[in-house]
């Protein structure tokens, strides 16, 4: 069976995406599709090749396919009549092709070994999709500093030598009245004093790296009781530096953010400790998408 993974959201999301296609059976062809990516789904366009030159695989026939199971999902999770939607997914079987989504927990069911095709379309945010699989992850993910600006490598030589922390705050886009009901109110100033006060008062000599779309905000309301520097010359296409430098620190503060999230996973330090908040979003439904090591914080 040919497994069609799509290729969505910002580079976080689509790390997660591509770690999940690494635990599907090779032998059923898995191939990387980045339309959505390409088309507007994303704020930097498909980051996986241009940051870790991880290849996808595209064509027509499949660009469709992707399009079309992401348009009935996503009405079928705002509609007020879902069951027309996953219907117009089910029709695919006709075809040989079907739909699997963890945004539908229905269409995970979906298994006919007779299938010619199947198209994953989803987050599958959470260690325990992949975690099987963490060593292949680990060296897909691995970042180049070479390939970095000089100010980025020469702070990653700093963050070597310090007893690094590093701290990130997502504002902007979270702010949005859309977004705000889903992301807000969960890492609060409260949090980040707290995560702050947690790591001063467990280690001497410590420096904290900040990490933020906000700097002016940081540097206006968060107190730092020992030294601090501010990163704030990766945007855009360059914005992933941010996560290789995350990575290198010895321990981190993580927001509710795909962006940090893997910036603490591929932190490699086997004595690295990372604060979370307590949840990932307002609607999670119990589902813990942090790993169990991290220690909450709760704001």
């Amino acid at each position: 069976m040919r497994n069609i993974i799509s290729v969505v959201g910002g580079l976080g999301n689509q790390m997660f995406q591509y770690a999940f296609s690494l635990t599907l059976n090779q032998k059923d062809n898995v191939f990387l599709n980045d339309y959505l990516a390409r088309n507007g789904q994303s704020n930097y366009g498909s980051e996986l090749n241009n940051v870790f030159g991880i290849k996808l695989n595209n064509n027509p026939t499949d660009d469709f396919l992707v399009w079309y199971v992401r348009k009935c999902i996503v009405f079928a999770c705002k509609s007020k009549f879902p069951d027309f939607f996953i219907l117009l997914i089910n029709a695919l079987k006709l075809f040989g092709i079907i739909a699997k989504s963890d945004y539908l927990p229905e269409l995970t069911k979906n298994n006919n070994k007779r299938s010619l095709k199947a198209i994953w379309y989803g987050r599958f945010q959470r260690e325990d999709y992949f975690i099987r699989e963490e060593e292949k992850v680990r060296n897909a993910f691995s970042f180049n500093l070479s390939c970095t600006s000089e100010k980025t490598q020469n702070t990653a030589k700093l963050i070597q030598r310090k007893n690094s922390i590093s701290i990130h705050i997502r504002r902007g886009d979270y702010l949005n009245p859309a977004n705000s009901s889903v992301f807000g109110n969960i890492c609060t100033l409260s949090y980040y004093q707290k995560s702050i006060k947690w790591f001063n008062d467990s280690f001497q000599d410590i420096s904290f790296f900040v990490f933020s779309d906000d700097i002016t905000w940081v540097k206006e309301n968060l107190q730092f009781p020992s030294e601090v520097y501010y990163i704030d010359w990766n945007s855009g296409n360059n914005s992933w530096e941010d996560m290789c430098l995350m990575s290198l620190c010895k321990h981190n503060i993580v927001a509710n953010s795909t962006f940090s999230w893997w910036g603490a996973w591929l932190n490699s330090n086997p004595e690295k400790l990372v604060l979370c908040p307590p949840k990932y979003t307002n609607s999670d439904n119990g589902i813990d998408l942090f790993p169990k090591t991290w220690i909450r914080i709760n704001s």
